[in-house]
């Protein structure tokens, strides 16, 4: 029927959840749109006519848009600070926040009246300081001024030294200074590393030779240096003879045959041992022996109840042991008492014990000082002597026969100092991959089954 509208439909909007669902917000929400709309594509409402219209100009003109606009580019701020700045030009919607006050903000108007009055009178204290001290230097500069003479030196003509002059005070003079004019008054500076002046060693950079050394030397010294060979030798031989008694003998040689039925045993280890069953050889069939033992479980009953008169005798023999543990460790502080000398003359001899041992990790420590460190994972492994035998002496120098090498000799010296790392001579082996090719004549066209 015309002109009849439809009865408004009641909802109840009691909860939360009713209210959201039954609620029409599309006015809001399309409000909120054109303003999202608007802060993408900006408006033109209050935007002025100068930014819209251009207008023409002069040279004049355009060339103080250019240095206006050259300004407002300097001044912009930077793009790693447009993160800081807000995205949206909608206001914030709380105005008011809580600002927490300062500690000097908190501070009562007396503490800060008696700050002031500490401050100023420290200023004066220092101020009053700094005077008296300026007098006195000013008095010593007085006594020390030097008096007007005629400079008829030339400074240019002497020789500049290699490192600061006597009496300049090198803290405040940086060391390029002195390098630049060394390098172009022709003198220069030789720089040296800072490794150089580290001390990695007690020993000598070179050492002394032995007197047995000499191409000319005497008796003794040559049969001291004689003896150190030989020694050195006998070492070599009792530690082979030592791994070739405790590894070589000591491991058995087997044959192939051997090798196999031992692995065929470990590897068999565990495995149920398989038995041939045994036949008749009249009737042929097999016969299973079965056990005929009868195996259970035990025959479980149920304990007594303990009666009153063991329960008693239980608790007595408790308390009977506590007494007897309490009367064990009374007597034991008595006899501790009594042994107070033993005890004291132990101390005593542990106290000797202890200070033998710290004196002997103290000649280790000083013993380990003049040895080479392990810098890397191969130990340091001393230089063989040089010797000459009495028929090889010469007895000079034109005729003498050079032995090792000093350049190894220096190496070695080297590692022994802790100036380099212990190396060992690689050996480098290449290998070279195989190329197979195959020619054109053989080739047969077709891959052969099994064939990779």
């Amino acid at each position: 029927m015309e002109g009849v509208t439809a009865k408004r439909k009641r909802i109840s909007k009691k909860n939360k959840k009713a209210w959201r669902k039954f609620s029409d917000t599309k006015d809001v929400e399309d409000f909120l749109d054109e303003k999202r709309q608007e802060e993408r594509i900006g408006t033109f409402e209050h935007v002025p006519d100068e930014k819209l219209f251009e207008i023409d100009v002069t040279k004049q003109d355009v060339k103080e848009k250019i240095l206006t606009r050259r300004r407002e580019k300097f001044l912009r701020p930077y793009r790693s600070l447009e993160v800081l700045q807000p995205s949206t030009a909608v206001p914030d919607p709380i105005t008011k926040r809580n600002k927490g006050k300062s500690a000097e903000e908190r501070k009562s108007a007396f503490v800060k009246k008696m700050e002031e009055r500490k401050r100023l009178a420290g200023r004066w204290a220092n101020k009053h300081a700094t005077i008296l001290q300026n007098r006195s230097l000013s008095d010593e500069m007085r006594k020390k001024r030097i008096k007007r003479k005629d400079f008829d030196t030339d400074l240019w003509a002497e020789t500049p030294a290699s490192g600061p002059k006597e009496g300049v005070d090198a803290n405040w003079l940086r060391k390029s200074a002195y390098v630049h004019v060394l390098a172009n008054t022709g003198n220069r500076m030789t720089l040296r590393p800072k490794t150089m002046s580290l001390k990695t060693s007690v020993l000598d950079p070179v050492e002394a030779p032995h007197p047995g050394l000499s191409y000319n030397p005497s008796y003794q010294d040559h049969r001291e240096l004689l003896t150190k060979v030989v020694d050195d030798e006998m070492k070599i031989i009792k530690e082979e003879k030592h791994l070739k008694r405790v590894i070589t003998d000591m491991i058995p040689r087997v044959t192939q045959e051997e090798v196999e039925e031992n692995w065929m045993k470990e590897m068999s280890q565990g495995l149920p041992e398989v038995k041939e069953p045994k036949v008749e050889e009249d009737s042929g069939v097999e016969e299973d022996k079965l056990d005929t033992g009868v195996v259970g479980n035990p025959i479980v009953t149920r304990d007594k109840k303990k009666t009153l008169q063991k329960r008693r005798k239980l608790r007595e023999a408790r308390a009977e042991l506590i007494q007897r543990r309490e009367a064990k460790l009374e007597k034991k502080k008595h006899s501790d008492i009594e042994r107070v000398k033993l005890l004291k003359k132990e101390l005593s001899k542990r106290d000797e014990k202890l200070k033998m041992l710290q004196e002997k990790r103290e000649r280790v420590k000083e013993a380990k000082v003049s040895q080479p460190k392990m810098l890397s994972s191969h130990k340091f492994e001393p230089p063989e002597v040089d010797f000459n035998m009495r028929d090889e002496i010469a007895g000079n120098l034109r005729n003498v026969k050079p032995e090792g090498s000093l350049l190894k000799d220096r190496f070695k010296r080297l590692q022994e100092r802790n100036v380099i790392e212990t190396r060992v001579k690689q050996k480098m082996k290449r290998k070279y991959k195989r190329k197979v090719i195959e020619k054109a004549s053989h080739k047969m066209g077709w891959e052969p089954k099994g064939y990779h």
